[in-house]
C-alpha cells in the first residue's frame, strides 16, 4: 500500500497482485474516518515489519582463511536454481591471494550457520553469463566474476 498524509487527509492506494501500481484507484479519505484509520494502522504494522533495501541486495560476508585470519566483505548476490552467488572485486581479489583449500565464509544472512565453501565460476561457462544476465536485472550493472556460496554438505547417519 502507499500512503500519503497532509493535515487531516491521507491519499491511500491499496496494491494488488498482478497490476501494475499505475492502474489502481488512490483514494482521498479523511485521516479520522473509517477507512483513513484502517489505512493508517495497516501502514504501521508492515513499516514495524519493514527491512532495510541493502539487505536485498548486500550480503555481509566474513571470509576466513586458515592463516591469516578473517576479513569482512559487503557482497552484492543473485540466485541462480536456488545457488548462492556473490560478485565483488574485493572479494575476488582476496580469493586470488589466499589459498583456495583454506578459505571458508560465513555470514549471519545465510540459511546454514556453518562455514561455506567458495567455488569460482567459470567465466566462458553457459552459468557466467546466466548470472551476469541476472546481476544486470538487479543491479542495472555489470559484475566480471561470481563466486558460489555452496552450504556445508549435511551427513546424515
Amino acid at each position: 500500500m502507499t500512503l500519503y498524509r497532509w493535515d487531516e487527509r491521507s491519499l491511500v492506494f491499496f496494491l494488488t497482485v498482478g497490476r501494475l501500481s499505475g492502474e489502481g484507484v488512490q483514494l482521498e479519505v479523511a485521516v479520522h474516518s473509517p477507512l483513513g484509520t484502517f489505512a493508517e494502522q495497516r501502514f504501521d504494522e508492515l513499516w514495524q515489519q519493514s527491512k532495510p533495501i541493502e539487505r536485498f541486495t548486500h550480503l555481509p560476508l566474513t571470509q576466513v582463511d586458515a592463516t591469516d585470519g578473517r576479513r569482512e566483505f559487503s557482497c552484492r548476490f543473485v540466485y541462480v536454481d536456488d545457488c548462492l552467488y556473490v560478485a565483488g572485486h574485493d572479494l575476488v581479489s582476496y580469493m586470488a591471494r589466499h589459498r583456495l583449500d583454506q578459505l571458508s565464509a560465513y555470514s549471519e544472512a545465510l540459511t546454514a550457520a556453518d562455514a561455506h565453501e567458495l567455488i569460482v565460476v567459470d567465466d566462458e561457462s553457459e552459468l557466467h553469463g546466466l548470472l551476469m544476465q541476472r546481476f544486470a536485472e538487479k543491479y542495472d550493472a555489470s559484475a566480471g566474476a561470481f563466486v558460489e556460496l555452496r552450504p556445508p554438505v549435511l551427513v546424515t547417519e
